[in-house]
């Protein structure tokens, strides 16, 4: 059986048919975002989740998102009975 990009059967064997069915289609021509775009559209993702990951990790790990501001040590107060 043979089918073009609608779906339709363009060609196909008699039932019971052991063989090559050979068709002739014509190919369609649809706009995506991926015809248009490309790879590029996904390789941009593939960035912006691994940044969104990294900052995640970064984040949890304490390695971003802590002040840096040092404050002075507090000591007991020193009270005699």
């Amino acid at each position: 059986m043979v089918v073009d990009s609608d779906g339709l059967i363009t060609a196909e064997g008699t039932p019971g048919f052991e063989g090559i069915v050979v068709g002739g289609i014509t190919p369609g021509r649809r706009f995506t975002l991926y015809s248009v775009l490309g790879d590029w559209f996904i390789f941009a993702c593939l960035v912006f989740l691994g940044l969104k990951a990294a900052g995640f990790l970064a984040r949890n790990a304490g390695w971003i998102g802590q002040s840096k501001i040092a404050t002075a040590p507090t000591f007991p107060s020193a009270s005699k009975s």
